[in-house]
């Protein structure tokens, strides 16, 4: 977790601070969304962030290569958290959470302090709370990866963009032999050799190791 910048701590130190959060969700360009814990309006930046109940569990940081993660409940009475997530596609949207100091004339102070920038992956909600969970940027790799798999034949469309065929012939049984014979090998997509390697033999090393 960051620490929040020098200006705002010498300010706190002031006890002129009342510390808030901030949440943003971006949909898209057009459609922001953007919230705050405390029980007013917060502009910021030159723009509002709306008063929510808001509540969320320190974020779940490590420094190994994993998926970390935060938990947003956000007030649902009023089922508007309900409607958002019946009507938009979230997974993937963009989010910040962020915290930062407001002075007695509800200013904030110093900037803001980024705790946790991810992605939306799960979201749900009942009559009363709507949750949220925030991934950071290796969820990227959960939801596009693998491409794809090994295979003796070749996975392009025919006279796809990476087939590249542009011939008159009308027909392809996505093996290395029609491929060649249409004069196209170079750009066979499959793995030709698989189907030899797998009963074969593997070794490291000159010799195979007798068992």
């Amino acid at each position: 977790m960051r620490s929040l910048p020098t200006d705002l701590t010498a300010e706190l130190a002031k006890e002129y601070k009342t510390i808030v959060h901030l949440v943003t969700i971006v949909v898209s360009a057009s459609q922001i969304y953007r919230w705050t814990d405390f029980d007013q309006d917060v502009h910021y930046a030159g723009v509002w962030y709306v008063t929510k109940r808001l509540r969320f569990d320190p974020p779940q940081l490590s420094i190994t290569s994993k998926l970390d993660s935060v938990t947003l409940e956000v007030d649902n009475v009023d089922k508007a958290m309900s409607n958002l997530i019946l009507t938009t596609d979230l997974r993937g949207k963009d989010c910040i959470l962020q915290r930062t100091a407001l002075d007695r004339n509800l200013a904030v102070i110093g900037g803001v302090s980024t705790l946790f920038k991810g992605f939306l992956d799960e979201s749900r909600a009942n009559r009363r709370r709507a949750l949220f969970k925030v991934f950071n940027w290796l969820i990227k790799w959960r939801t596009i990866t693998p491409k794809r798999i090994h295979s003796p034949t070749c996975p392009w469309v025919f006279k796809g963009t990476d087939c590249h065929y542009s011939g008159d012939q009308t027909w392809c049984d996505y093996n290395w032999a029609r491929c060649k014979t249409l004069l196209n090998s170079i750009n066979f997509g499959g793995d030709r050799w698989i189907s030899e390697l797998i009963d074969a033999e593997i070794w490291w090393g000159g010799k195979p190791k007798v068992w």
